[in-house]
């Protein structure tokens, strides 16, 4: 990650991480399928990306199974 910011990002600007948890969203998988929640996961990123409202957004997807959470 932090290559990833060092190449993108111009110096002294700052930074933030969002991690969010999708509730339920296994539901998402088993009714509808993994291509169907790969979609559901980008558009969730791109209205993210409109709110945070910055050019160097960073969207990704980090996907936790079996998580004791």
């Amino acid at each position: 990650m932090n290559e990833v910011l060092t190449q993108r990002a111009p110096v002294g600007l700052t930074h933030c991480l969002t991690i969010l948890d999708i509730d339920h969203f296994k539901r998402v998988n088993d009714t509808h399928g993994h291509p169907i929640g790969d979609a559901v996961i980008e558009s969730i990123g791109q209205v993210l990306c409109h709110v945070a409202r910055g050019p160097m957004c960073l969207p990704s997807a980090l996907a936790a199974r079996n998580s004791p959470c």
